[in-house]
């Protein structure tokens, strides 16, 4: 009998555990993607200026690529903030600071929308 509690207790300490690196899983490949949609222009436009001259529109594409490289790391701050709860509970509960007292229905209403 003992056994059987202790491999109960094993197998759901494993389904925890999978469920957790699951959700880190998630997570990461979040990252990932906006990683090579963040840094993907800049390496078209670094394919681009080695083909050509800068033109106009070289200047353009290449202002915008830089842009999104440095939004990379505002976008992987975001998605910790959707993925992880601790971290999601302390930016509501500052934004609930800021927010004044008649707009508590309305930051509720966003927060259901935002993380569920």
């Amino acid at each position: 009998m003992h056994a059987l509690q202790v491999q109960q207790e094993a197998q759901n300490s494993e389904m925890a555990n999978d469920a957790r690196l699951t959700k880190s899983e998630v997570g990461t490949f979040y990252v990932y993607l906006m990683f090579l949609v963040c840094y993907l222009p800049n390496t078209c436009f670094y394919y681009a200026i080695s083909n050509s001259e800068w033109s106009t529109n070289v200047k353009f594409f290449a202002s915008h690529a830089a842009t999104l490289v440095f939004l990379n790391s505002s976008l992987n701050s975001l998605i910790y903030c959707l993925k992880m709860r601790q971290i999601r509970h302390t930016v509501m509960d500052r934004l609930w600071k800021i927010v004044p007292s008649h707009d508590h229905n309305l930051c509720k209403k966003i927060e259901c929308l935002i993380f569920l």
